[in-house]
């Protein structure tokens, strides 16, 4: 009892001090979780972006390098020999017309531009209402590089096709277009029936431009749109309901319903920008879309390409109010051509690329 009478409890002052240093401990705590966890998030969001960035540098730089690749056959006469000229008919039931491959195997489109789709063909059309307002949209068409020969002579009137090497031949869906070519003349058909496995033969309709020997090569047609839109299916937003936008690649198809047919590439490319180049090496000059005639894209021979990628996330403690330059074009913070202007981290992305099969108009 005598021991006991001897304890004493804590007075208020040093409950009150306890509490504080508490408190304080437990806000240093808080501030440092906050602070790692901005960090890592800030961390992460650049890590995407980089990789978004390169990517989508990396699909858009291959096409437009294969744009206009038809085989061995040449887009305009020799004039050292006419006959070597390469004739590329589109092939259908109803008949063929001549196709102008190097006139539209790559088209540019400045949506900035009032009306920049009023003359635009059928493909586009399609595309109008999916495309964010001020970025550039870019068609390329091109044969792939992997082909095959048939496994025997092809007559015009044959409406069918057997290859060498069953990859290539379950590689064309139903649908979609492959050229027969070799180095005189190219046929683009359309794929009637449905791959099986091994190869088997590729049907279609129409009659070619003329017979096709063991030494000709059938290539899938490609023929890709590349534009920026908001993300559907499923549509995604920022917490304050700004959506999410996206590089996309379609054939400029719709379906059933009227819904475009596109594949959605990488989620957070906020911008695409390109530039077109004429001339030789040495004298080179780029212009924009809008200021490019239609009938003059088969001059072209070099493309800059500019893409500003931004974080899905809102991981900036600030609004992103700098400008950033792509393919030589500034996207400003505010205005009719400003970027989101919002806590979105954005890192921009410039290349220039060279059309391989334009090195010679020959």
């Amino acid at each position: 009892m005598k021991y006991a009478s001897l304890q004493r409890g804590f007075t208020l002052i040093e409950l009150m001090i306890s509490l504080v240093l508490s408190m304080l401990a437990a806000l240093g705590v808080i501030s440092l979780f906050s602070s790692q966890n901005q960090a890592f998030r800030s961390t992460g969001a650049i890590s995407d972006l980089q990789e978004t960035g390169r990517i989508g540098l990396d699909i858009l730089s291959q096409d437009i390098r294969m744009a206009g690749y038809q085989g061995c056959t040449r887009h305009q006469a020799d004039p050292n020999d006419p006959d070597a000229a390469s004739q590329v008919s589109l092939v259908t039931a109803t008949g063929n017309t001549e196709y102008p491959f190097r006139d539209v195997a790559i088209r540019g489109y400045d949506t900035s531009a009032p009306g920049w789709a009023d003359s635009a063909d059928s493909d586009i059309q399609n595309i109008v209402n999916y495309v964010k307002s001020g970025t550039d949209v870019i068609a390329i068409q091109f044969a792939d590089t992997q082909g095959s020969p048939p496994t025997g002579d092809i007559a015009s009137n044959a409406g069918t096709v057997t290859l060498v090497d069953g990859d290539v031949s379950t590689n064309i869906l139903k649908g979609e277009q492959f050229i027969i070519t070799d180095c005189t003349k190219a046929n683009i058909v359309t794929r009637t029936n449905d791959p099986v496995a091994g190869g088997g033969p590729l049907t279609f309709d129409g009659t070619l431009t003329g017979s096709f020997t063991t030494d000709a090569s059938i290539l899938k047609f490609n023929s890709n749109i590349y534009f920026i839109g908001n993300t559907f299916n499923p549509a995604r937003t920022l917490p304050d309901g700004t959506p999410i936008t996206a590089l996309f690649s379609s054939n400029g198809t719709v379906d059933a319903a009227g819904t475009l047919v596109a594949t959605e590439l990488l989620a957070g490319v906020e911008n695409m920008q390109l530039m077109y180049g004429t001339g030789t090496p040495g004298n080179m000059q780029f212009n924009s879309a809008e200021n490019i005639l239609p009938a003059d894209f088969d001059q072209i021979v070099s493309v800059k390409i500019g893409l500003l990628a931004a974080s899905t996330e809102l991981v900036r403690a600030t609004d992103d109010t700098t400008s950033y330059t792509l393919a030589g074009i500034t996207i400003p913070a505010t205005g009719d051509a400003a970027h989101g202007n919002d806590r979105r981290m954005r890192r921009r992305f410039n290349t220039a690329v060279s059309i391989r099969n334009r090195r010679s108009r020959l």
